[in-house]
């Protein structure tokens, strides 16, 4: 999980399960986990 800006963002696109935050706000962070949970269900 980062927010889109620089190096780490780069990496994290590449990742299977990573996820990039649009806006640098707390809002931003919690719609972002809310809408694509890290850990699915199988």
């Amino acid at each position: 999980m980062s927010f889109d800006i620089g190096a780490p963002a780069e990496r994290i696109k590449k990742y299977e399960k990573g996820l990039i935050i649009p806006e640098i706000s707390p809002q931003a962070v919690l719609k972002s986990v809310k809408e694509e949970p890290l850990i699915r269900e199988v």
